[in-house]
């Protein structure tokens, strides 16, 4: 059934497949942040309940609307601040998310809740106010100094034929400019820890180091990373990491070389891999979640219908129900079937 879509693959892509890296690199996907309430069971309010629907549906302006209601009789309650922090954090608007972390330490939230989302917030801020800016038709790219703004021009073309691309194959246009930051100083790398064995991430914006041009695959990389950022969007944030893995593999071309690698547990795979230190248990991951989708999209047959997927997860749908209905199959099998 993959005899029309390789060579859509091929045709769409193929300026990223004029050279694959001689030595791994392992594009990084950041954790999700969190989108769940913090609440003491014993205190949370009846009404805290529509807050938490309007989270598990992933609508942050409902979530918002709801939490800033319930402070507005809770003035001083440190959990709705920290809530509030979080949901503004996740939305990029950091400026109305730092004051809202100060009020939840103001009004004694757990320093270890609070502090780490303080400096993030903090940090994500300066970068903003610091940084130099450059758009282009579907990115806002954010330079660093003059190094990493000679590069611009590469980053741009090469994006903006992968964003037209990928456009074309999920038949799908976001509806806002997508961000990048270019930087050599690691102060930029993002708010999230970053393994060493990592090069590029995406954690709602492309970040992308100076070093990855002095590689032999830098399309590879910001393709890939690109790719995330379509997935994040199709599915509101909800792809299981081996998915999204494995699409973003598709896309840059990778193939699949399982070289003996033995399995990984699913438990793993449906983990940020930027939770492995070893390399080689990271190049089994993404080996499997590669072999994993490509054989989900053996039975899917086109991008058009794993798009209807990836939006059936925003909805609210459950990755488990929806592979066993549509697909007849569940992660364990397409693990399974993987091995063969």
């Amino acid at each position: 059934m993959l005899r029309w879509i390789l060579p859509v693959l091929g045709l769409a892509l193929v300026l990223w497949l004029a050279f694959k890296p001689k030595t791994p690199v392992f594009p990084e996907k950041a954790p999700p942040l969190p989108e769940t309430v913090y609440f003491p069971a014993e205190d949370t309010p009846d009404s805290f309940a529509r807050a938490e629907e309007c989270l598990r549906k992933k609508d942050r302006t409902c979530a918002e609307t709801e939490i800033r209601s319930l402070l507005t009789a809770e003035p001083e309650n440190p959990f709705l601040y920290l809530t509030l922090g979080q949901i503004l954090f996740a939305g990029e608007n950091y400026e109305q998310a730092l004051p809202a972390f100060q009020n939840a330490k103001k009004f004694d939230a757990p320093d270890s809740l609070t502090d780490p989302w303080v400096r993030r917030a903090e940090r994500l801020l300066g970068e903003s106010e610091q940084l130099g800016v450059l758009r282009s038709p579907h990115f806002e790219l954010l330079f660093e100094n003059g190094n990493t703004l000679s590069a611009s021009d590469s980053v741009f073309a090469i994006l903006e034929n992968a964003y037209d691309s990928l456009c074309l194959l999920w038949n799908y246009y976001p509806e806002k400019a997508i961000g990048i930051v270019l930087y050599e100083s690691p102060a930029y790398e993002g708010a999230n820890p970053k393994p060493e064995w990592s090069s590029a991430v995406y954690d709602g914006k492309l970040r992308i180091p100076l070093r990855i041009f002095d590689t032999d695959a830098p399309k590879d990389v910001l393709i890939h990373e690109l790719s995330h950022a379509f997935v994040h969007e199709l599915a509101g944030g909800k792809a299981p990491v081996w998915l999204d893995e494995g699409i973003a593999q598709i896309t840059d071309g990778t193939t699949v070389q399982l070289d003996g690698l033995p399995p990984p547990p699913v438990s793993l795979l449906e983990k940020p891999f930027t939770k492995q230190q070893d390399v080689e248990t990271v190049k089994a991951l993404y080996a499997y979640s590669l072999a994993m989708t490509g054989i989900l999209f053996r039975k899917a047959e086109s991008f058009e219908r794993m798009g209807v997927f990836l939006q059936q997860l925003k909805s609210g749908g459950s990755v488990r129900e929806i592979l066993e209905k549509d697909f007849g199959t569940s992660p364990e099998l397409l693990l399974k079937e993987s091995e063969n």
